[in-house]
């Protein structure tokens, strides 16, 4: 296991009601489980929104670690698992690609795009 490591979130689109809205800054605890610095990665991620909102997701996926040693890109899915405010109830799924930066040893962060629909009721 190495440390754990912050994931970096950013997407298109905030919310269906708000496509303009952003979250906040932040960041989530990931385990990730490497060997030779690739393997799998889970965890969940909370988006805090200016008007209290939040809206929560599970992934998961798969950590490659570059030929050169460099870089490990990141990707796999998410599942919309609910949320407070405006995102109350909310479901869906998706993917995400994305790349984490700095030394395996440190935990450093990750930052990904997503691809994917979620909605409310």
């Amino acid at each position: 296991m190495c440390p754990a490591m912050s994931s970096a979130w950013s997407s298109s689109k905030a919310s269906p009601s708000s496509p303009t809205a952003r979250s906040r800054p932040h960041a989530n605890p990931a385990t990730f489980d490497l060997t030779d610095g690739s393997g799998p990665h889970q965890g969940y991620v909370v988006h805090h929104f200016d008007d209290g909102s939040t809206s929560i997701e599970r992934y998961q996926g798969e950590a490659r670690l570059s030929a050169d040693g460099t870089r490990i890109s990141v990707s796999g899915t998410f599942q919309c698992i609910g949320g407070t405010g405006r995102f109350a109830g909310l479901t869906g799924k998706g993917t995400y690609r994305g790349e984490r930066l700095g030394a395996l040893q440190t935990g450093d962060f990750v930052y990904v795009d997503t691809t994917g629909s979620c909605t409310v009721p």
